[in-house]
């Protein structure tokens, strides 16, 4: 166990403290004041390397092997224990040789000497043991260690000190338990080693264990084949706190650098204070069975624990791992310049009931489930990221995060969503790419939450470009949203939903669809989508005001579907509340179906807009729009089809002709209404009266007026044979009506004579409305 070895330890350190030590069952004290020594099977000052040791001084140095090796690798067979002072170094220079690693096939670089000088232990200890005194000019250098087999014992001990141990081939480490490479036990005092140029592998348990207490540098060792349940490449445990950079750490059987057993409760402790580990940067980490890097707060641990992976220069390779980043119930993390790619049945990113996560400037790709779960983390920013390739969502908000943000950032060829919010309660996303993902790009689905989008591209989704499930809020800005496969927004949840000075276009569907919910759309440019530009399809309360809506295959702005009978639209008709105010609405219905306002399940107000050019009619409304006024509608329809203004009773689809009698008599106020295909203004009152509030209109050459007609008439009737302007009923006697100057259809030019403009005020007090005067055409 853990505690029996740190009992061990702590005897060991003692009895090395007070200058002496057992080795091979001998008394060994060591003199003052002895020279450099050699040792070599032969021709030597000694053939032990433990003799030798104990004949040196401080700052006397051991060297090991016969020059230049004439017979081939030597071993030492023995274990051997440090003194304080003292140096142990293979003889040789540091020219490297290939490596071959007998049990996993892998090749590599070793320092020459090395691989010629191998101490191999009994199998019953560690083999090499430093005490807890060793100072910084002590190094093991050069050396194969190898063979043990004891459980919870590594090859290499280190008491304490800060002793280096460079340039090793470290392996062949049988034991169970923490049978490993390099254990830094601490024991209550601080372990410091400089860790570097060492090969680690084949070992029962840490590569390199860092214990309670451990400041360890290791930098540039390549760590592989960690086996068992407590086999992390580089692991920690308890108050640890090493500097780990520049390592190479592959196919072990927990993480690569992480916890010895986070699954188990053995994580990394702040024993009520604080803990914060040095930034980890530099590394390749790959293939590992469990995480690339793991770091998890023990069981019934409490203080503040501080985690940094890479910074602003410098990053780490993860990748084929089971995930590549994993951390629980930290105080923060800050992720930094990484690449987290390929890894295998998890996520690049799986932080979960961390306090707050800094995320920046990473790329996190290929991975096989999403780019970045997060879960129960109170505050998050993700900034400057590439999330690309993953095969499930890019970025999967959780639930129990708090706060969350990102921006400036590309997520793209995801197999499922961009980014998904299922947990987040607060999500900012601002100034990011999302495209080209396998279903939508951004997906809302978390009752309660409050959600932001700004100044985004959203474009060539599979499905829609934001979908909104389920929220409290959701505002989308100032962002293009083209090009996704079906539509560019959906709204499908109750409450509040604003879109705002957006450019929405070339969607496969619809512009906007919205089935529920209240809100504003305003001030958007909304064109060349494949079936409408707004969509009212489900009860709903709505400001569409500002907006250019244009080029869309099927109406504007309309309520329900194409089908007989108002199909597509889920409710009652009457309780879709719309206010449609100031706009531009033209060119719609290009496929034939709808015109340019259509909203006949809709109860409201439609006043000051430009509705011009749509293929199967202006404004089409039902039984409970309240006031039509101050609308120029010019040159709707097609084919002899398409009125003005006109009521229609749902009986038929919407490129069936209108039909039916409204059940009140409305206020049709102040309008422009010329030039439209079929008639300027069809409204009948049930049971078939004209409309007495039908005032300070102006009319002309609706239904193909004539400058010289077959049959004489006032300009009124356009074709005196058929009262076409006003259907059938005559006009009030506030009604007004204007030759055209010309009339050139084939130059989409249309200009009416304005020495007589209405004259009533509008519903807002101005007079014409905003669009009245002398151009409507091309504004």
């Amino acid at each position: 166990s853990m505690e029996s070895k740190q009992l061990r330890m702590s005897l060991f350190t003692a009895l090395c403290a007070f200058v002496s030590c057992v080795q091979g069952g001998f008394l060994i004290v060591n003199p003052a004041g002895a020279a450099d020594v050699t040792v070599c099977p032969s021709g030597c000052d000694y053939t032990s390397i433990q003799a030798a040791i104990n004949a040196c001084g401080e700052g006397d140095t051991v060297f090991v092997g016969t020059p230049g090796r004439p017979d081939g690798a030597e071993t030492y067979d023995e274990n051997i224990a440090l003194i304080n002072g003292v140096s142990v170094v293979s003889e040789g220079d540091d020219a490297t040789a290939a490596y071959d690693d007998p049990w996993s096939n892998h090749s590599t670089t070793a320092v020459e000497r090395a691989t010629l000088t191998i101490i191999r232990g009994s199998g019953s200890d560690s083999i090499v043991r430093i005490p807890g005194d060793a100072t910084t000019d002590v190094t093991l250098d050069g050396f194969t260690i190898e063979n043990s087999s004891v459980q919870d014992q590594f090859l290499i001990r280190v008491g304490g000190g800060s002793p280096g141990i460079k340039n090793n081939i470290i392996r062949n480490n049988t034991g169970s338990g923490h049978a490993g490479g390099i254990g830094l036990q601490g024991l209550g005092v601080e372990v410091s080693p400089v860790i570097e140029n060492n090969l680690i592998h084949n070992v029962h348990g840490p590569g390199i264990g860092n214990g309670p207490k451990s400041y360890a540098i290791i930098t540039d060792n390549e760590i592989w084949d960690c086996r068992g349940e407590q086999g992390p490449g580089i692991g920690l445990m308890g108050y640890a706190c090493p500097s780990i950079e520049n390592n190479i750490v592959f196919a072990n059987a927990r993480a690569g650098i992480g916890c010895y057993n986070a699954e188990s409760g053995d994580g990394v402790t702040a024993e009520g204070g604080a803990l914060t580990i040095p930034i980890i940067k530099g590394n390749t980490i790959y293939d590992n069975t469990e995480a690339g890097i793991r770091l998890s707060r023990s069981s019934g641990d409490t203080g503040t624990i501080n985690a940094t992976i890479g910074d602003s220069v410098t990053g780490n390779d993860i990748y084929g791992n089971k995930a590549g980043i994993r951390m629980d119930e930290l105080t923060t993390a800050t992720i930094e310049n990484n690449d987290v790619h390929d890894n295998r049945i998890k996520s690049g990113l799986a932080l979960f009931d961390v306090t707050s996560v800094t995320v920046d400037n990473n790329r996190i790709y290929d991975n096989e489930k999403a780019g970045m779960n997060l879960e129960g983390i109170e505050s998050v920013t993700i900034n400057n990221v590439k999330i690309y390739g993953n095969v499930q969502q890019g970025i999967r908000f959780f639930a129990g995060v708090g706060t969350a943000s990102v921006k400036n950032s590309e997520v793209y060829e995801n197999a499922a969503c961009g980014i998904r919010n299922v947990g987040a309660g607060t999500l900012t996303i601002e100034s990011t790419d999302v495209y080209s993902n396998g279903y939508c790009g951004i997906n809302i689905d978390w009752p309660g939450s409050e959600n932001s989008v700004s100044d985004c591209n959203i474009y060539g989704n599979i499905k829609s470009g934001i979908i909104v499930k389920t929220a409290n809020s959701a505002t989308i800005t100032d962002s293009h949203i083209n090009a996704n496969g079906l539509g560019g927004i959906r709204n499908q949840c109750g409450n509040y939903f604003h879109i705002q000075d957006n450019r929405i276009y070339d969607n496969g569907m619809g512009g906007v669809e919205t089935r529920y919910g209240v809100g504003a759309i305003t001030q958007n440019s909304i064109y060349q989508n494949n079936i409408g530009g707004i969509a009212i399809k489900a009860p709903c309360t709505y400001e569409i005001t500002g907006n250019a809506i244009y080029d869309n295959l099927r109406g504007g702005i309309h309520t329900g579907g194409d089908s007989a009978d108002g199909a597509g639209y889920i409710g009652t008709v009457g309780d879709a509340h719309l206010t449609i105010r100031k706009n531009t609405v033209y060119r719609n219905g290009q496929n034939g179906y709808g015109g340019g306002i259509d909203v006949r399940h809709a109860d409201g107000v439609i006043c000051n807009n430009l509705v011009y050019e749509n293929h199967k009619g202006g404004i089409r409304f039902g039984d409970y729009i309240d006031k039509i006024a101050n609308n120029t509608v010019v040159g709707n329809g097609e084919n002899d089809t398409g009125a003005g203004i006109v009521y229609d009773d749902l009986a038929g689809n919407v490129n069936d002709p209108a039909s039916g009698c409204a059940l009140d008599d409305i206020p049709i106020i102040n309008n422009i209404c010329a030039n439209n295909e079929a008639t300027g203004i069809n409204v009948k009152i049930c049971p078939g009266d004209c409309p007495v509030n039908r005032d300070y209109n102006l009319l002309s050459a609706n239904f193909g007026w004539d400058a010289n007609p077959g049959c004489s008439g006032p300009l009124w009737e356009s074709n005196p044979c058929r009262r076409q302007q006003l259907t059938g009923c005559e006009p009030n006697s506030n009604e007004m009506f204007q030759d055209p100057l010309f009339v050139d259809k084939a130059n989409d030019n249309y200009r009416l004579q304005t020495d007589s403009p209405a004259k009533n005020a509008g519903d807002d007090g101005t007079d014409m409305g905003a669009y009245g005067g002398s151009d409507p055409i091309n504004p």
